[in-house]
Parts: C-alpha cells; sequence; structure tokens
C-alpha cells in the first residue's frame, strides 16, 4: 500500500513537471469613441477573456444612445443622466461606437415667396421633441405663413419643388440638427373661369365673440369653364371667401388635377360628377362631403391631404401608432427588412422577445406592420408596397375570418375610423395608396373627422386607461398580457373555404405579383384561430382550407405558403381580449412557428 501511495505521488511530480502552470491570459483594452452628446467616465477599460467591460455614461440631456457597434451582445440601464452600459462576453480587444440620438431637431420653415402670418416672419425656426416619434410633424396649413392670391399646398427641401415633398402637418425625414422646408404655393386660377354665387351666411358664434359681423357673405361655385389640365380653387372670389361647392359645378371636368382650397367647407353631391381627375389636393377642416360629392371619378388614383386641424388619433384609438409603424418602415430604407403584417394577430402576437433572440433579428431590420383586421387591407398593402425594397420579406399572415385582410372587400367604412387616426398623423401614407382600388374613402373619411370632440398634439402618444402604449420595439405590442381579461373574446371567427378562390383573392394576389416583381419575397403563414368559436362543421373544414390557400395563394399565386392552418390552432383560454390576441406565453410559442417555417423556407432556397 505504501510503494502504492509513493507510486502515485512520483507520477503526480512527473505529470506537474511536465506541465507548469499557465500564466493568466492578457486583460484585453475595450474602449469607447467618444462623441458629442456622451462622456465616457471610465474609459479605456481592460477585462479578461470572457468577462463583461461595463462603462458609465454620462449623457447631455438631450441625447439618448440608439446603437451600439459592437458584434456581442449588449445593454443599456440607468434613469435620467446617468447610464451603464455593459458589453458581454468579451472575447477580442475592441473599440465600440455609438450612435446617439439628439431628441430635439430643428425644422428652418422658409416662406419662398410668402409672408409671415402677423406672428412669425418670413424664416422660422421651430424645435421638434422626438422623444415619442422617430420623424418630426410639420407645420400645419395658414400656420406660419401667407401669400394673396396662392395656396400653400406643401413643404419641400427644396425651394424650387424638386426635393422631398411634404405634407402640411405630415412628417418629415430630418438630417442632422436642422432641416431646411420651403413653403410650396400654387396661383390661385383666375376668377374668370368660374360661375359662382354670393349668398349670406350668418357668422360663427366664436367669430362674433370675437367682433365679427353676425352675417357675412360667401362663395359658392356653381360651374367651371376653364380648360385648364391643373385647377387651383381660389380661396376668395369677389373678396368673399369661397365656402361650397354646388352639384354638378365641376361635372364632366377635363382637368387631371384639381387642388381645392382651405376656406372650403362643403362639397356637395355630384359637384365633380365625372370628372377627369387623377390627383386631388385637400385640407382637413372641410366638413361635408361624401362619395357622392366625386360620383363617376373612376380615374380618381392619389390623394393629397393637408392638415389644417390639429390630430384625434391619439386621443382616440390605439390604431394611432401605425404612423410610427410607417416610420420604422421609411427609415429603414437601403436596410434588408424583414416586415410582419396581418391583422391585430400579428401586432399581438409577434413576440419581441422571442424575435430578439432569433438570428434573423441580427440579419434583417424587423418591423412589426399588423394593424387591424377590421381596417381597409388595400391601402396598407399599398403603403407597405411604396417602402419595401429588393432582397426584402414579407411576411404575411391575413386573418382568414376578415374579407378585408383577405381584400376580397376593399370598400372601407365607419370602422376605418381606427385606420384614419393612424393616418392623421401623417397624411403623406396615404398618397401612396391607388384610390382606384377603394369605395368609400371619402365617406369613411367625413365620418371620421365629425368624431373630432377633442383635439391631440403630433407629439402625443396613445396610451390605454392603465397607461401603456401600444407601439414597442419593432412596432410590436410591449407590454405583457399572461392574465385575461375576464370579458366574452370579440371579433368575428370563420371558415369559409368559398373565400378562398382566385376571383374573390384576385386583389391579395395582385399585390403579391407586384411585390415580388420589385425583388421582395413574399412569405404566407397563418393568423391564430380560436377552434372554440367555430362550429363542428366548420371545424371539419381546417383541412379544406389549408389546402385552398396553399394551392390558390400559393401555387396559383405569387407567394409561397411556408406553414400548415393546423399548426395555429388555440383554444379559449388561450385568448387574452379578443380571438386574435393570444396570451404572451401563447404569443412566444406562435412567434416561434412562424420563425420555424420561415427558416426551413429560407434554408430551401438555392
Amino acid at each position: 500500500m505504501i510503494i502504492f501511495i509513493l507510486f502515485c505521488a512520483l507520477l503526480l511530480s512527473a505529470c506537474t513537471a511536465q506541465s507548469p502552470p499557465q500564466p493568466d491570459p492578457a486583460p484585453l483594452l475595450v474602449s469607447i469613441t467618444e462623441v458629442e452628446g456622451c462622456q465616457v467616465q471610465n474609459n479605456g477599460l481592460r477585462v479578461s477573456p470572457g468577462e463583461d467591460a461595463v462603462f458609465r455614461l454620462k449623457m447631455d440631456p438631450d441625447f439618448s444612445v440608439s446603437g451600439v457597434d459592437y458584434d456581442g451582445e449588449w445593454e443599456l440601464a440607468g434613469e435620467g443622466n446617468e447610464k451603464t452600459l455593459t458589453l458581454q462576453n468579451i472575447r477580442v480587444p475592441a473599440r465600440v461606437t455609438l450612435t446617439l440620438t439628439n431628441r430635439f431637431t430643428y425644422l428652418c420653415y422658409r416662406a419662398n415667396g410668402g409672408e409671415g402670418n402677423g406672428e412669425y416672419g418670413e424664416e422660422v425656426i421651430k424645435s421638434c421633441d422626438l422623444t415619442n416619434h422617430i420623424r418630426p410633424n410639420t407645420a400645419r396649413a395658414s400656420e406660419l405663413f401667407t401669400r394673396p392670391g396662392y395656396s400653400l399646398t406643401s413643404w419641400n427641401t427644396e425651394a424650387d419643388g424638386s426635393g422631398e415633398r411634404v405634407g402640411l402637418g405630415s412628417r418629415v425625414t430630418t438630417e442632422g440638427w436642422k432641416t431646411v422646408l420651403y413653403a410650396q404655393w400654387e396661383k390661385w386660377s383666375a376668377e374668370e373661369n368660374f360661375r359662382f354665387e354670393i349668398r349670406e351666411e350668418k357668422n360663427s358664434k366664436a367669430a362674433i365673440r370675437r367682433g365679427g359681423p353676425e352675417i357675412i357673405h360667401i362663395a359658392v361655385i356653381t360651374g367651371y369653364t376653364g380648360e385648364e389640365d391643373r385647377v387651383v380653387v381660389p380661396a376668395e372670389l369677389s373678396g368673399c371667401p369661397v365656402k361650397e361647392i354646388a352639384r354638378d359645378a365641376f361635372a364632366g371636368c377635363p382637368a387631371q388635377a384639381i387642388v381645392l382650397p382651405l376656406s372650403l367647407r362643403k362639397l356637395e353631391e355630384g359637384a365633380f360628377r365625372g370628372a377627369k381627375l387623377t390627383e386631388l389636393t385637400m385640407y382637413d377642416n372641410l366638413a361635408d362631403f361624401s362619395d357622392q360629392s366625386f360620383a363617376g371619378c373612376e380615374d380618381l388614383r392619389t390623394l393629397y391631404i393637408n392638415a389644417q386641424e390639429a390630430p384625434y388619433g391619439a386621443i382616440y384609438h390605439r390604431e394611432n401608432c401605425y404612423a410610427d409603424k410607417a416610420d420604422l418602415l421609411i427609415m429603414a430604407k437601403g436596410s434588408k427588412k424583414l416586415v410582419f403584417y396581418g391583422g391585430c394577430s400579428a401586432w399581438f402576437n409577434l413576440s419581441p422577445d422571442v424575435m430578439r433572440d432569433d438570428p434573423l433579428y441580427r440579419a434583417y431590420a424587423v418591423i412589426d406592420m399588423g394593424l387591424n383586421g377590421t381596417v381597409n387591407g388595400v391601402i396598407q398593402m399599398d403603403i407597405l408596397s411604396a417602402y419595401l425594397e429588393e432582397g426584402d420579406i414579407l411576411f404575411h399572415t391575413p386573418e382568414l375570418s376578415s374579407r378585408f385582410q383577405m381584400m376580397s372587400d376593399t370598400r372601407m367604412g365607419k370602422d376605418d375610423a381606427r385606420l384614419w387616426c393612424g393616418l392623421d398623423a401623417n397624411y403623406d401614407l396615404l398618397s401612396q395608396a391607388d384610390l382606384t382600388n377603394v369605395t368609400g374613402l371619402f365617406d369613411s373619411f367625413c365620418y371620421y373627422l365629425s368624431l373630432k370632440d377633442r383635439t391631440a398634439s403630433y407629439t402625443d402618444v396613445y396610451e390605454d386607461d392603465k397607461g401603456r402604449r401600444f407601439f414597442g420595439p419593432m412596432g410590436t405590442i410591449p407590454f405583457w398580457h399572461a392574465v385575461a381579461e375576464g370579458i366574452p373574446l370579440g371579433d368575428e371567427v370563420s371558415l369559409d373555404p368559398e373565400a378562398l378562390t382566385p376571383e374573390k383573392t384576385a386583389l391579395l394576389r395582385e399585390s403579391h405579383r407586384l411585390l415580388k416583381e420589385k425583388g421582395v419575397d413574399v412569405y404566407l403563414s397563418y393568423a391564430c384561430l380560436n377552434v372554440d368559436a367555430l362550429s363542428p362543421e366548420e371545424i371539419a373544414l381546417i383541412p379544406e382550407m389549408d389546402e385552398r390557400y396553399h394551392k390558390v395563394l400559393g401555387e396559383e399565386g405569387n407567394a409561397r405558403v411556408i406553414s400548415h392552418l393546423s399548426d395555429f390552432l388555440y383554444h379559449e383560454e388561450d385568448f387574452y381580449d379578443t380571438n386574435y390576441h393570444l396570451l404572451s406565453p401563447q404569443a412566444d410559442e406562435n412567434t416561434r412557428i412562424w420563425l420555424r417555417d420561415l427558416h426551413t423556407a429560407l434554408e430551401d432556397l438555392p
């Protein structure tokens, strides 16, 4: 036994002699490039391989960190101006650069031939707080400048109008600390081109309180006799404000474009009956108008809306964040984008936590454009198409029960007030839509404007009664919803194989075709389905629905269907407050299935 112990000791001694102690690995130098707006209080750290580098940052009041060019994971924490930046698992020496965002930017407005409206001069500089929004809204109509005999119809980044056009009150992409915008004026068409009547009208109570007369005179246009290709309707005729356009006043008008005046309040039915216009510019203070005002205007394709009124959406409904979702898409121009789109099942059920852990999050700018299954899908698809680029991916999950998501119903109605409350934060989005594919737009818009009983600021965001915002990372729902609301689930759930025919899905298939032509890859999956909301007969239709979906939209369409409906069947206890909002654990699993199918599809590519 003693001999055995001595032998082991000699063996251990020999091994020790052959394997001398290894020196500790040399520390790695990690530093941050100093940039304006941030001071690094402990720069130039030396850490052992595998350790974290923790920097203390002191931020200037107007700045925030929006990006870190570190290859690994990083975390920013802290309140106020004192922040802690942790670079995790350092493996090699690194010099890291921070991207900072100044939450204030400045818009410089130039009258460009106009004059200040009394409060302002010919150049006005306004600060814009970007705490709540990526892009700032511009000044509204009549807010800054006037010009007798002209209408202010937009802003532009170039004085001659050759730069980026921005609608009045719409959002602009800023560069640096100051962006210059020039007023764009259009001269009124000659008075002799119009037939009109001067009528008496009782003045508003507010105007009378300000010392105005009880009776005023207004001009009502009853006819147009000119031959211009672009008609700029005057705001005054014979010195009286143009308030109304009468029935058939522009009937059959050959002009391709018409600009309505800021003074206008009413368009009678048939005012533009059968007019040939393809483009219309209007203001959102128009109070009385309808689809019938433009009856027979079959070529009207493009609508520019300028804001005179303050927005309403931020205090009306959560879909107000649609403009912010679109801003994510607009600001990702030139980057590879992975865009999720569908109804609120896409908005609520894309898990940001699961998505951030996926390799696709690092390869693409991930944006959730899901909104609501009851609002017009044609408008949304046109807006998406305007900003998606070659090499992008559209991951489309239309809700089978929604005729608007399936684009078999292109009408706009009262439910589209939810869409308008996002558009009124950036009316320029609507100008991307082809109006020849929708009906009911003017009825819907007039209804939305009539709802305004209060006004919001462009810097406001929608919050529910619990103080929760509905716009989070990537455009997803940011808050955890792990407990059902305890109220009956809303929203229709149904399955109808007859809705999946080439005829009824023609517009959806055409949208996919146009995206494919641009070099955008369209992958189709499914929205969640509450089987407890279906009848036994509908449950039996699930295999047929899946087969038709694959055939009509995939094999015979212009998208690739990569999932099966059977993977997205849930029960009533899995939902939060509607039949399309999953509880967060189920949303996590739903996202994993989406990503599993997308990865499989991408791996199959040649």
